[in-house]
């Protein structure tokens, strides 16, 4: 299990509490009082999971990730916390998110709770279901200052130095039919799920890390699995005597033979909705501002500089602004593709369904975007079952041959793009550049086919 920076100690006669008093980085200096009123003072050092692992270094990534598989093991090889689901936060996420109702415009989530509208006077009440992504609000990381890495990360799962320059790559998610509700005293399990070397197109040696969370309801059933995965560089060199920015992450425009944006004009955050198609077809794009991503940074508790420092951002990472979250862009594309699917833009759900539940989404980051640069998601359409001719001369539908009449099940594909520059011009539709691409799977619920 992780340590904790304060400990009870069952002791003959006497009660001891530890209290971290110490301001350095590495190891905790602290002070024991013992029982009967008496107080003594011994000087105790703690080593913590972030203790280790700014303690020690890896010249290579085959060394750093035989670091951290033996940090974690050490460790206990997993971690368990237990929060109970506060109305407060989802309200707040959907201040920031600029929705104003918690989940679609149906009037319940097939339980018959009530779907409140969101405001600045009430949170949900409690009973009211945590739309898919929405738990990423809670559960935060719980690390004093001193703890964190350079780059104000926390380091529960991060590889030793060098390689601390950490992207979101992507995840899964799984829900099962077991829902958290708001007042839900839910258990969270953590485990490290695996650590691969990997190269960047470039040749740069990386890391890997790929994380395992399990999501109990109160009843114990799990309602929730979340595999998150990251991926850790090297830190680039100091270039701040200079005054000048590294050049732009290879990761992103280079490798697309995309020019760096240039510094941006901030505004205030835009969400705009437009049909496609023929109007068979939603886009809905985006233009997030510094504000909102301080707004999600805060309420993730995620002191990772690269989404609010742009000093840190340009000279240390490489960017040219500050990054949107990858956590933040996959809770628009699930709240996109709820909004369409309640609306009949998905292909396959039934026209009118009130409710079409997410069972899995499995998504991959693949290119940054940054504050006050636009982007777009789309679903994309799902090719048609093509006839097949059986022994008798009749068509039938490939494909399933359980499923009969309205879909009861499919997959949607989401892409999320931005325009590519070049010589100063953005190109066409034809040109976009695929930032995020995702798959969810989908069941509707009995007595909804």
């Amino acid at each position: 299990m992780r340590a904790s920076h304060f400990f009870t100690l069952p002791l003959k006669n006497a009660s001891r509490r530890i209290s971290s008093s110490s301001s350095s980085p590495h190891l905790r200096a602290c002070s024991v009082s013992g029982g009967g009123g008496r107080r003594t003072h011994r000087r105790l050092l703690i080593a913590t999971p972030q203790t280790r692992a700014a303690s020690s270094s890896a010249a290579t990534a085959e060394e750093a990730a035989a670091q951290l598989r033996e940090r974690i093991r050490s460790d206990g090889g997993s971690i368990t916390r237990h929060q109970i689901l506060d109305g407060n936060q989802l309200q707040k996420l959907c201040i920031t998110l600029g929705r104003q109702k918690l989940n679609n415009e149906a009037q319940d989530d097939g339980d018959h709770h009530r779907r409140p509208e969101i405001s600045s006077f009430e949170p949900p009440e409690v009973g009211a279901a945590v739309p898919p992504g929405y738990h990423l609000v809670y559960f935060t990381p719980l690390d004093f200052e001193d703890s964190l890495g350079p780059d104000g990360s926390d380091r529960a799962f991060n590889p030793p130095p060098p390689f601390v320059r950490r992207m979101w790559a992507g995840g899964q998610m799984t829900w099962s039919e077991q829902k958290l509700r708001v007042g839900d005293r839910v258990r969270e399990v953590t485990k490290l799920g695996g650590v691969t070397v990997k190269k960047s197109r470039s040749g740069d040696e990386m890391v890997l890390v790929e994380v395992d969370k399990e999501y109990y309801a109160p009843n114990g059933v799990l309602s929730l699995s979340d595999r998150r995965s990251w991926i850790f560089r090297r830190l680039a060199p100091d270039h701040d005597q200079g005054g000048q920015p590294l050049p732009h992450d290879p990761s992103a425009a280079a490798l697309t033979n995309e020019e760096p944006p240039t510094p941006l004009n901030f505004s205030k955050t835009s969400i705009i909705d437009l049909q496609v198609d023929d109007g068979k077809r939603r886009q809905r794009q985006f233009t997030l501002s510094p504000v909102t991503l301080f707004r999600f940074s805060a309420l993730t508790f995620n002191a990772h500089m690269i989404h609010y420092n742009q000093p840190w951002t340009r000279l240390k990472e490489g960017h040219p602004e500050v990054v949107v979250h990858g956590p933040l862009n996959l809770v628009n594309v699930l709240d996109f593709w709820r909004d369409c699917a309640s609306r009949g833009f998905v292909d396959g759900v039934p026209a009118g369904a009130q409710t079409v539940p997410c069972r899995q989404i499995k998504y991959r980051a693949v290119a940054p975007i940054y504050a006050g640069e636009s982007f777009y998601m789309e679903i994309m359409p799902q090719p048609q079952p093509q006839p097949n001719v059986d022994s008798n001369g009749s068509h039938t539908a490939s494909g399933d041959s359980d499923q009969q009449g309205p879909a009861r099940f499919g997959t949607s594909t989401v892409l999320v793009k931005k325009k590519k520059k070049k010589n100063g011009q953005l190109h066409g539709n034809d040109n976009d550049l695929v930032c995020m691409t995702a798959e969810i799977s989908w069941k509707m619920p009995e007595g909804q086919e």
